[in-house]
């Protein structure tokens, strides 16, 4: 069902977070889309998902593993295939968390389906000095997130995009 894409959902990290896994399918984690790409192209990669249908490895009970594999080998072609990436021609602050909303916004202002994309800015959790390094990631936050608005608004695709923060 077109409901079920993995790419419906997408993190901008390396691994999955809890709130990016479903009870029936789970989101995508890239930072980078081309590298997703050319490691669903991988020999190794490809070899494996050829013997998904091995009948004795079915009875192991790697019909998840190899379904994640599937989903996401077809999730790296659909993202890669339909980015024609417009560049954003923003600027944004130079930290991880502005260059994952850039990310978002070249996805966004480049037509993918994709309903759900997941950032994060991490740091919060402060025992000492907690009030400068609040104050820092929270300016941090606030430039980067202006930045993305002002990206989208000069795409047209501002009206169309929610922006919820949980802490």
């Amino acid at each position: 069902a077109h409901g079920k894409k993995p790419y419906n959902a997408i993190e901008m990290d390396e691994q999955l977070s809890l709130a990016m896994k479903g009870e029936h399918f789970n989101g995508i984690a890239t930072n980078d889309y081309k590298v997703l790409y050319r490691t669903a192209k991988d020999p190794y990669f490809k070899n494996v998902l050829n013997h998904y249908n091995d009948a004795h490895l079915s009875e192991h009970n790697l019909g998840y593993l190899y379904q994640t594999m599937i989903e996401a080998k077809s999730s790296a072609k659909y993202i890669y295939e339909n980015t024609k990436v417009r560049l954003s021609q923003q600027e944004y602050p130079q930290n991880k968390f502005a260059k994952q909303l850039k990310n978002v916004a070249q996805f966004i202002n480049s037509g993918l389906e994709t309903k759900v994309f997941y950032t994060s800015l991490g740091g919060f959790d402060t025992h000492a000095n907690q009030q400068n390094k609040q104050a820092r990631l929270l300016k941090q936050y606030a430039e980067s997130v202006s930045a993305f608005v002002k990206d989208l608004k000069q795409n047209g695709t501002f009206n169309d995009t929610l922006i919820l923060t949980f802490s």
